[in-house]
């Protein structure tokens, strides 16, 4: 029996290289040799559409993207060769070609070992293409069950219905796309983020990862700007190196007109306000030992936002109100939460401080699709409301029509390809 978690950066062990945790699974199971182990976890490693696996087996969890972080957990779980193997959401952060070849790669090793799949999704699509019956689930009761045909074209539950309709993405009406001749709010010129990947003896650097090559483009206000890209394309690197979370080998960042990068402290503390960035991976970026009141309230105080703690508790309230939790979620830790609740409790804190420009770095992949649905509409009206400018970082081309009016194509840290929603698709 084997287990692939939704969260795989708290799964895998961040001390130990990838490859060393897909191979202890040989070695401690099948008594394999150091070698032996060494060759399936690359064989693995291949199966799951690496296409460096060394690379991949030399590398710490943090130097991964969230979609090869997962697709190294599926690869764990595969190497025991389980009768029964339990998938939770392990294709949510993978683009569209990999997580074909993930779910045919998942059907083909079930009929060769003849075993068992439980598979968790809030992916309708994904759910529909692998399973052979399927079970709803609401406040944790079964609501329906039956052949996965069966269920999806006659559905006989109000929430099974209204599930299959808010998984048919309907294109979200955006403002008018500001004309190219107006000043862009963020501007990015000839950014370029590297990290060394072989390194000498010496700590001289022999080999760069490209995570950003030469990416120039530009963002205007009330604008939303997609950007799209294979799992490894550099898109969430692309998003943080923009904050200057990562900092970049060559090329600028301008808000505004400035530099952020000779911007003084004081300046930058206005500027942080300005510019907010919901992350992939919502456990590793909520501090455990913060309830989620706390969390939201903290952005709060730090930039002044509010004169007194009452007013705060009440903005964090509504706030959460607004994502889709309740008013007894405040004083919980981020531990008793599902994936897509962090998620919430994640874009309910980049909220707080009001923010002009966002970044949403897959922000909606651990939802369902009705709680999807509705983070996305709120998006829409925030921006409406407050003139708010996104880049929208996903996998999931439904979701990033729906809601861009310009989309960027990212492949091995370039932009291959850029412009309106409706002409790329």
């Amino acid at each position: 029996m084997a287990m692939i978690f939704q969260e795989p950066m708290t799964s895998l062990n961040p001390v130990f290289r990838c490859g060393e945790q897909v191979a202890e699974v040989r070695r401690f199971h099948f008594a394999e040799g150091k070698k032996a182990a060494k060759e399936k976890a690359l064989e693995l490693f291949r199966q799951v559409q690496f296409d460096d696996p060394e690379r991949i087996y030399r590398s710490y969890p943090h130097q991964l993207s969230g979609g090869q972080r997962q697709r190294v957990m599926i690869a764990m779980a595969l190497a025991g060769n389980p009768t029964l193997l339990i998938a939770d959401e392990p294709t949510s952060a993978l683009d569209v070609t990999v997580q074909r070849e993930i779910l045919l790669l998942l059907k083909a090793l079930q009929q060769d070992w003849k075993g068992a799949m439980l598979f968790i999704s809030h992916d309708l699509h994904v759910v529909r293409h692998v399973a052979d019956k399927v079970l709803v689930m609401k406040a944790g009761e079964v609501v329906e069950q039956g052949g996965v045909e069966e269920v999806f074209r006659n559905p006989k539950h109000p929430y099974t219905k209204q599930l299959i309709d808010d998984s048919r993405m309907h294109p979200r009406k955006t403002p008018q796309v500001p004309q190219i001749q107006s000043e862009p709010l963020v501007a990015v010129h000839h950014l370029k983020t590297w990290f060394p990947s072989v390194k000498s003896f010496f700590g001289k650097t022999l080999q760069w990862v490209k995570a950003v090559d030469d990416v120039s483009l530009s963002v205007y206000p009330g604008e939303t700007l997609g950007i799209v890209g294979e799992s490894g394309s550099g898109k969430s690197t692309l998003g943080r190196s923009l904050l200057l979370l990562e900092e970049p080998q060559a090329g600028e960042v301008l808000y505004q007109s400035r530099n952020l990068a000779t911007l003084e402290k004081g300046a930058w503390k206005k500027v942080r306000k300005d510019l907010q960035i919901i992350f992939q991976d919502p456990f590793a970026s909520l501090n455990p030992r913060l309830t989620v009141g706390q969390a939201i309230m903290e952005p709060m105080a730090v930039h002044g936002i509010f004169a007194t703690k009452k007013e705060r508790e009440a903005e964090a309230l509504r706030l959460l109100k607004k994502v889709g939790l309740e008013e007894e979620h405040f004083h919980r830790l981020p531990e008793a939460f599902s994936g897509g609740q962090r998620q919430r409790i994640c874009i309910a804190r980049a909220l707080a401080l009001q923010p002009r420009f966002l970044i949403c770095d897959e922000c909606v992949s651990a939802l369902d699709v009705t709680i999807q649905a509705r983070i996305l509409d709120l998006l829409m009206q925030l921006k409406y409301e407050l003139g708010l400018t996104y880049i929208f970082i996903s996998h999931d081309l439904a979701v990033v029509r729906s809601i861009s009016d310009r989309i960027a194509v990212m492949k091995d840290g370039k932009v291959v390809e850029i412009g309106e929603a409706e002409e790329l698709f």
